[in-house]
């Protein structure tokens, strides 16, 4: 792939990075010039990626074709624009449905934080408002995920959404993918999710694969009689 981006009023010599959401793996990095960067690498499949800039991200659908990405310096999240292959339209699209709701939530937050004097009952007014909005964001991400299944964008959403969405949609759903997409790992978990006995309070563990921070391959097992510490979150948010 080839990122040529321009981010306006930036300075220069600003470190951009691209990093896997799935893997928390850095893809691709650059530094801006005039304002400018390109980034290049490949992906082995259409890849949910972060684009951050310090505090500042994007979301992009990276495949191996041309994107272009252009975006203030600020609320890049909502306010920059990308080009792309098929998967990057979908996600275009599912911004497009999103930001209303974002941009009620985000005025209302910032609302609540500017101003320490409002009265308790029109705090709690705007508190279900900021409330309601974000149930409103992930009603549509889900939605969407369910509309287009049949994508690895929406493929990604129905997986991290798999409790919520149930067993017996999940396995409608996944009878209409496509081969292609019946071989990634998101529909492998969900196989997983629908058909095989999972870990369950009380009982024994089920033995299980990862890749270590490293990338070396782990199975529980391998370590059987020793004392295991598991902490679960990712490099986007805080600790679970």
């Amino acid at each position: 792939f080839v990122i040529n981006g321009n981010i306006y009023n930036i300075k220069d010599s600003t470190f951009i990075e691209l990093i896997d959401i799935e893997s928390q793996v850095r893809v691709a990095s650059s530094y801006t010039k005039a304002g400018k960067f390109i980034m290049t690498g490949s992906v082995k499949s259409p890849t949910s990626c972060w684009l951050i800039t310090g505090e500042e991200y994007a979301i992009l659908q990276v495949e191996n074709l041309k994107m272009d990405f252009q975006s203030p310096d600020k609320n890049m999240r909502w306010k920059s624009v990308t080009s792309g292959g098929y998967e990057q339209s979908l996600q275009n699209q599912l911004n497009d449905l999103q930001r209303p709701y974002e941009e009620i939530a985000s005025t209302n937050s910032k609302l609540l934080r500017d101003s320490l004097d409002i009265q308790e009952s029109k705090r709690s007014n705007i508190k279900k408002v900021i409330e309601d909005a974000n149930k409103n964001l992930q009603n549509t991400y889900i939605q969407f995920g369910k509309t287009h299944f049949n994508s690895y964008l929406g493929l990604r959403i129905i997986y991290r959404n798999r409790e919520e969405i149930g067993k017996d949609l999940i396995n409608n759903l996944y009878k209409k993918l496509s081969k292609e997409l019946k071989n990634t790992p998101q529909a492998e978990g969900l196989k997983i999710f629908m058909y095989e006995r999972l870990a369950e309070i009380g009982k024994p563990i089920i033995d299980f694969n990862a890749k270590t921070f490293d990338g070396e391959h782990f199975k529980l097992s391998h370590i059987k009689g020793k004392y295991v510490y598991l902490t679960f979150g990712e490099a986007g948010c805080a600790s679970c």
